[in-house]
């Protein structure tokens, strides 16, 4: 995976993602489901903590950063609803990278497990496919700077996180 910075630490990066059909079909068909985490089980690099869909592409909560990964959203509906040949119909994709420069390796937890899971059947190697992975409303990361938490969480396909900061800690540390 190549990333190219740009201003300051948002870095834009050209990725390629798979689309986790069956909860994004769940949530586009009920968007009061809002978003929900899939735990990372190996089927994402190892610097993904877990991942998410929304109506126009898909969020991977990483251990330094956020990756947006963004995709023309008719397009998708169009290829969905009318079940047209992928291999005829490129989607493209264009991401995004906001990097949490300094940070420390965080402490992820989800919160609020739902009672489905996500199944993640990628490529023609079984034993690279996951099944069963943990499925979340909000996610915890602890000590990503000393002090400093991240929370994020959504609702109606509408992704946001929130800074926690510890009496003392010093938010200038958090550089984005």
């Amino acid at each position: 995976m190549t990333y190219l910075t740009t201003l300051r630490s948002l870095s834009v990066a050209f990725v390629l993602v798979l689309i986790q059909l069956g909860s994004w079909a769940q949530m586009m068909h009920n968007p009061s489901l809002g978003i929900a985490f899939s735990e990372n089980q190996g089927q994402f690099p190892d610097q993904v903590l877990y991942s998410t869909n929304f109506a126009a592409g898909q969020i991977f909560v990483e251990k330094g950063g956020i990756t947006f990964s963004l995709y023309d959203k008719e397009k998708a509906q169009e290829i969905h609803e009318n079940r047209l040949n992928l291999s005829d119909h490129a989607i493209e994709r264009t991401s995004y990278k906001m990097v949490l420069v300094n940070a420390q390796e965080p402490i992820s937890t989800g919160l609020k497990q739902l009672d489905w899971h996500t199944n993640f059947y990628l490529g023609d190697d079984p034993s690279a496919w996951v099944s069963g992975a943990s499925v979340f409303e909000e996610l915890d990361l602890k000590e990503v700077y000393p002090g400093i938490d991240l929370e994020f969480l959504g609702e109606y396909n509408n992704f946001k996180y929130n800074v926690k900061v510890a009496p003392g800690a010093d938010l200038g540390q958090m550089l984005w």
